[in-house]
């Protein structure tokens, strides 16, 4: 029985040296070249992969660059547009607020010339009076 250990042994033995030679090839760094070649192509790789985000990058802010100045124009416009309108109508109510003769003077509280009687100011909150 004394042999059969020993038999076994040797059989262990070669067959767990194959098996360690094999997975040694398989997981043994490569050579120096190969490993250059390799990190060059990875390099590479992320160096296209950034290039190309670049690029999406800057189109899409070209994009919302040109979104923001057509909104910014139309805005400008919408308001420059009210602004005229207000404009208008505060040169309008000062037209008919103020035309040069008695009524004007008698409706910012001061006597009338005709009848020497203080007329009050007329206002849109102020009743009129009976």
């Amino acid at each position: 029985m004394g042999e059969m250990n020993t038999k076994d042994f040797v059989i262990g033995t070669l067959i767990g040296g194959i098996v360690g030679a094999s997975a040694a090839l398989l997981l043994a760094p490569k050579s120096g070249k190969d490993l250059r070649n390799d990190l060059n192509e990875q390099a590479y790789v992320v160096k296209e992969k950034t290039n190309q985000f670049k690029s999406n990058a800057f189109e899409k802010g070209t994009e919302w660059r040109d979104v923001a100045k057509e909104k910014t124009a139309h805005l400008s416009k919408s308001v420059s547009e009210q602004a005229a309108d207000i404009r208008k109508k505060l040169q309008k109510e000062e037209n008919t607020e103020s035309p040069v003769d008695a009524t004007s003077t008698a409706s910012l509280g001061q006597t009338d010339v005709t009848n020497e009687n203080p007329v009050p100011p007329v206002s849109p909150t102020t009743p009129p009076i009976k």
